[in-house]
């Protein structure tokens, strides 16, 4: 029963919690691959189905070792024996469904298949849990052992408070990582963000009215100047002034 204990407890309380932990925190991972796939999908992997196969291990040898309890609500043996066989089922269901998994990006993964995963996952570890914690009682209360309850209680208990800690903890981290990186995109965009430019439009594209009073001011432009030339000079700086005042206004119809 050491045995069965011991796989057990090393299986559910060590190996799928980590396991489940790998990809639910995969920034930690980074960005590394190994042969085309993230590390946290190999790490994810190789934890569940390290655990998986502790965890069937000690369920068959609870099988063939021990004799099936008498079916009595209210004997922790039963209730015992019927949470193993509710996680043994709900481990070949996770194990299958991992298997049959669809290809990412699609709609039944994102809707569908992840969010059953996941929480099957999570409901496998804390039935786990739970008939870990009656089968130590169960040892406690067996005539043929008598074991006390704290050595294997303690250790155990530890175990799961620093896995949910963790968690909560590395699950604090990320929420605080991730505002903080919102808050540094909001302020360099501002101030690297540059408006495009605006490129001037073709003189073919203006319209007509420009056209037609820029060349009216052209027209204006020779005149005076050829005022200017016939020794008036009067006109001349009349010419020059208003010249000058059609410049900025053609150059004003240019930008136009």
């Amino acid at each position: 029963m050491a045995a069965h204990g011991i796989l057990m407890a090393v299986a559910v309380v060590v190996l799928l919690p980590l396991g489940v932990m790998a990809p639910a925190h995969r920034w930690l991972f980074g960005s590394s691959t190994w042969r085309g796939k993230p590390v946290w999908f190999w790490a994810h992997l190789g934890l569940q189905l390290s655990g998986m196969a502790l965890f069937m291990t000690g369920f068959v040898l609870a099988m063939v070792q021990f004799e099936r309890p008498p079916g009595r609500i209210g004997n922790l043996r039963w209730s015992h024996a019927i949470l193993g066989y509710v996680v043994a089922g709900l481990v070949g269901l996770q194990l299958l469904g991992g298997l049959v998994r669809p290809d990412p990006g699609t709609r039944i993964r994102k809707w569908l298949w992840g969010p059953l995963h996941v929480m099957s996952g999570r409901a496998v570890i804390l039935l786990a849990w739970a008939a870990t914690l009656t089968g130590c009682v169960v040892r406690h209360q067996s005539p043929a052992f008598r074991d006390p309850l704290v050595p294997w209680v303690v250790p155990l208990a530890v175990a799961m408070a620093v896995l949910l800690l963790a968690d909560a903890a590395l699950r604090g981290v990320r929420l605080v990582r991730s505002r903080c990186t919102e808050q540094d995109l909001q302020r360099v965009q501002p101030h690297g963000a540059r408006a495009p430019s605006m490129p001037l439009a073709p003189k073919q594209h203006q319209p007509e009215q420009q056209l037609q009073q820029q060349q009216q001011h052209r027209q204006q432009r020779e005149q005076l100047k050829g005022l200017a030339g016939d020794g008036r000079p009067d006109v001349a700086a009349a010419g020059s002034g208003s010249g000058s005042c059609c410049d900025s206004h053609s150059m004003a119809a240019d930008a136009c």
